[in-house]
């Protein structure tokens, strides 16, 4: 039987090798490498229903297919159970086997596929293209830091990449499992900044129908991603200074004090110069988001 398989297979034009033993098997598949294991049930050393852990081990990329002609329910059953990709009784409907074999190659072709595209992007970094060098210094960068909690700030020309850059550390670091919260402050109206970045109690003010977590509360354990801090009044800016300080903020209208445990990645578009200290941002928060400087131009 194992060479009319064999013979089968080879008129699809496929490369088979016939071993007698479970152990002959064993030590091929020490070796070399098979896209398709194809099992006996009765073996001279041993049953091929317990040598399908055994292959799963040593191959656990290869299907399984065992056949037998003692085909019970319990057997085909418990081959399944072990690990088997599929199972037939002799004699073989040759026509039905083909297919069947077809398809266990397919499917391991499609997890080598699916290998090699996780292989490509380990780094994080898959949504940034480029080869230039200023790019490739910037991902290398960020790459070594990416296991960091502390703020940080990315500097670069608008449509640069910034915040693609900041999804990337995300997807890096310790909180990739939780979401990724991109605020633009200078989407929103001076009024309401506060309340989207800290929330407000129930009745703080008009309007005020229910309690609102926040953006930062939102990011917790994660990261938040403010808009760029120009557009951000001096007085929001301490307040961002002292959640990233201590940890802890007060909504709008709140009287208590609330965790922060959150990791804030904001963008600038200019070099921080002594000039933009006195107009309209805080050397202080500066200071707080620099433990991680990095410029973000392609």
């Amino acid at each position: 039987m194992a060479f009319v398989v064999r013979e089968v297979l080879s008129r699809q034009e496929y490369d088979s090798e016939v071993v007698p033993t479970a152990e002959a098997l064993f030590e091929r598949l020490r070796g070399s490498v098979y896209d398709l294991i194809l099992l006996d049930v009765k073996l001279p050393d041993m049953s091929g229903l317990d040598a399908i852990p055994r292959c799963r081990e040593l191959a656990p990329d290869s299907p399984v297919i065992v056949m037998t002609a003692y085909g019970t329910r319990q057997i085909a059953t418990e081959a399944i159970t072990r690990g088997a990709y599929d199972f037939f009784t002799k004699p073989l409907k040759m026509a039905e086997f083909q297919v069947v074999v077809a398809r266990a190659l397919e499917r391991r072709r499609l997890q080598q596929q699916v290998k090699a595209l996780q292989a490509e992007q380990v780094t994080g970094f898959e949504d940034m293209i480029g080869r230039a060098e200023a790019l490739t210094r910037v991902l290398e960068r960020r790459s070594a830091r990416r296991r960091r909690t502390s703020p940080s700030w990315s500097r670069g020309e608008s449509g640069t990449g910034k915040e693609l850059l900041a999804r990337a550390v995300h997807r890096q670091s310790a909180r990739k499992d939780g979401p990724f919260v991109a605020v633009n402050c200078a989407a929103i109206p001076e009024g309401l900044l506060e309340s989207e970045l800290f929330g407000h109690e129930r009745g703080a003010f008009t309007g005020a129908v229910r309690t609102k977590p926040g953006s930062v509360r939102a990011g917790q354990g994660r990261h938040a991603l403010p808009g760029r801090d120009r557009h951000m009044p001096l007085a929001m800016q301490a307040k961002i200074l002292r959640a990233l300080q201590e940890r802890e903020f007060e909504r709008v209208g709140g009287v208590r004090l609330i965790g922060a445990d959150v990791r804030v990645i904001a963008p600038r578009t200019r070099t921080w110069t002594s000039s933009s200290h006195t107009r309209n941002s805080r050397p202080d928060l500066f200071y707080r988001l620099q433990g991680c400087v990095s410029g973000s131009r392609r």
